[in-house]
């Protein structure tokens, strides 16, 4: 990728780049908040499942719009083309901030606790930097690194969740569904929509993908149903492991699932290999997030200097670098999930919504008999979870909303300005 003229992602690493953005931190600490939020195994797999869907259902409506405007930028670019610029604005807004600057902090976060370093600060914040340093300015080493570290990992996770199903015994209670918190279940879901966040990568670096119709397709879609197998696997294993109570609000569940199964080797084998999969995540949000900060600063909603040349954009990696390091120094992980998860999903709703207004607009639609089928139900089941959310954790809620309307306050700060060098 030292060129952004040329088409240098083909599906492999398409699919390296979407699934090193999905597997981070959440899938390692999510299921230990979820049971204590719903107190039942089998309630917390069923959420897993939900995300997965969710998540495919919001790939499938990605790749058309991907396909419409094949061009960098993320939803930003999206919407703004879609929609208007204001929507643009807010929805770059909050890439920026939830996106990828709070992701990359809660991965941070995630891999000091693993690695047991844990309120140490410094070797998170190492990791940014060294990350920014290699997609800045290393930009053909960092997409070599990324295509082998996220092989190696996948090939990890896989032979422990493959020795894990074989050492656990799986015996569903299903009566504990009846007895489930299904009040906290649309929050839970929100959490874990977090964990499967990644899935829409692509459309940060669609400039950048040799075949937009063939490699776009296969690489989405084949990673987005590599995780959602994964994922399931490797939950299944984190919460047979170890009595329920015992992994109740651990943000570590899977090392203590680990040491119940194995003892210390395994804890450590599977620290190993969850701080591999966290560098990656933050490698792989430091090549793709930043696409929206340049793409926005050359339609001058953001300083010029951010937007100059073809990508890598060194300046806009280095920025987003330092909000991630600041974002990292001053909040704990269990805050940032909380606030990044409802506000991720309610603008990729918004995203999904431009679908029909450019079929309204233009008359436009995909040539897919899945359509408008697909869109609606993502439609549907993020006001669901979002909705629940809001009623159970109106803090988080009011949180996202004063995200969304900072993104809009800036607009009419900078959307003249914007429109006026265009």
């Amino acid at each position: 990728m030292e060129q952004g003229s040329a088409k240098s992602l083909g599906g492999r690493a398409l699919a390296a780049l979407i699934i090193a953005n999905i597997i981070g931190t959440g899938v390692f600490t999510t299921s230990g908040f979820s049971v204590g939020a719903m107190g039942s195994r089998e309630a917390v797999l069923l959420a897993w499942c939900v995300g997965g869907i969710h998540a495919l259902l919001g790939a499938l409506s990605y790749i058309w719009l991907v396909q419409r405007y094949p061009h960098s930028g993320g939803e930003y670019l999206l919407l703004s083309r879609a929609l208007h610029p204001a929507a643009g604005y807010v929805a770059g807004w909050v890439s920026l901030l939830a996106g990828f600057t709070a992701p990359i902090a809660a991965a941070a976060h995630g891999l000091e606790a693993y690695a047991g370093f844990g309120g140490s600060r410094w070797l998170g914040a190492s990791v940014i930097v060294a990350c920014a340093l290699l997609h800045g300015i290393f930009a053909r080493g960092g997409v070599i690194f990324q295509n082998l570290a996220v092989f190696l990992k996948m090939i990890l996770l896989f032979l422990f969740v493959g020795w894990g199903l074989w050492g656990i015994s799986i015996r569903p209670d299903m009566s504990s569904l009846a007895n489930a918190r299904w009040e906290n279940f649309g929050s839970t879901c929100v959490w874990i929509t977090f964990s499967y966040t990644g899935w829409n990568a692509a459309v940060y670096v669609a400039d950048e993908i040799k075949d937009i119709q063939k490699d776009l397709v296969r690489a989405t879609l084949g990673a987005v149903l590599v995780v959602m197998a994964l994922y399931l696997c490797l939950n299944a294993v984190f919460l047979y492991a170890a009595p329920l109570q015992q992994l109740s609000n651990r943000p570590d569940v899977g090392v203590f699932a680990a040491s119940a199964l194995g003892g210390a080797g395994a804890s450590h084998f599977l620290s190993g290999v969850v701080v591999l999969a966290l560098v990656t995540s933050i490698s792989s949000m430091s090549m793709a997030g930043p696409r929206v900060t340049w793409q926005m600063a050359r339609d001058g909603y953001l300083p010029a200097i951010f937007g100059k040349g073809e990508p890598p954009p060194t300046l806009a990696i280095f920025l987003q670098a330092a909000l991630a390091l600041l974002v990292f120094w001053v909040s704990s992980l269990k805050e940032i999930l909380g606030m990044i998860g409802l506000t991720l999903i309610l603008s990729s709703a918004g995203t999904v919504a431009a679908l029909f207004v450019e079929q309204y607009r233009t008359g436009w639609r995909p040539k897919s008999s899945l359509y408008p089928m697909i869109p609606a139900l993502f439609w549907l089941m993020t006001l669901a979870m979002g909705g629940w959310m809001a009623w159970r954790a109106p803090k988080e809620a009011l949180i996202s909303v004063g995200v969304l309307v900072l993104g809009g306050v800036g607009y009419m700060v900078q959307g003249r300005k914007g429109q006026d060098s265009r």
